[in-house]
């Protein structure tokens, strides 16, 4: 009997020790895990690379980033003197964010909010001079996918992600729903 209750705390302290380290692993491991702002797919940053965002978008957008920094780009588009972007980074409190910077001003919205042209997706920043024809969705939709791909090392892996883990778009999407459809089935 005595032998046995001097098992009973080394079994308690084993388990204390392994739930412990079972906790610093998963921080450690969350740390370097994220899903993308447009697809939902959960990656390992180490293992998918997105390009990290140009300086200016660091500049013209610093007030309202609020010091945030080290996002990485999902899709880019420019048309004359505006620039857009669907942005993330580890500190995003939602899965990502869009910003367009027109003339060195910064607007900060929703990755819908780009992707479709609609200002529901972008309620505090109802900045009606903001247009986005459909040579900007096009290209947002077409360079996102671009991105991806490149990304996650080739189309299969990324259609493999979509599959897996992530939502295809949908009709509210519909110009990226139209490319990735379009995409999906091509070949190549």
């Amino acid at each position: 009997m005595p032998l046995r209750n001097l098992r009973l705390p080394f079994i308690v302290a084993n388990s204390v020790v392994a739930l412990a380290l079972s906790a610093l692993m998963g921080h450690a491991q969350s740390r370097w895990y994220m899903a993308d702002p447009v697809f939902g797919i959960g990656y390992d940053i180490r293992k998918v690379h997105f390009e990290r965002a140009p300086a200016i978008l660091e500049k013209a957008c610093a007030a309202d980033l609020r010091g945030r920094k080290g996002f990485w780009v999902y899709a880019y588009w420019k048309e004359g003197k505006t620039e857009y972007f669907v942005i993330s980074n580890q500190q995003s409190q939602e899965s990502g964010g869009a910003a367009v910077i027109r003339d060195g001003a910064c607007t900060l919205g929703l990755p819908e909010w780009v992707l479709t042209g609609q200002v529901r997706f972008n309620p505090d920043n109802n900045d009606a001079l903001i247009k986005f024809p459909p040579t900007v969705l096009r290209g947002l939709a077409v360079d996102l996918l671009r991105r991806y791909v490149a990304a996650f090392g080739g189309k299969g892996n990324f259609l493999e992600a979509v599959r897996k883990d992530g939502i295809p778009p949908d009709e509210k999407l519909p110009v990226l729903k139209d490319e990735f459809d379009r995409f999906s089935k091509s070949p190549n």
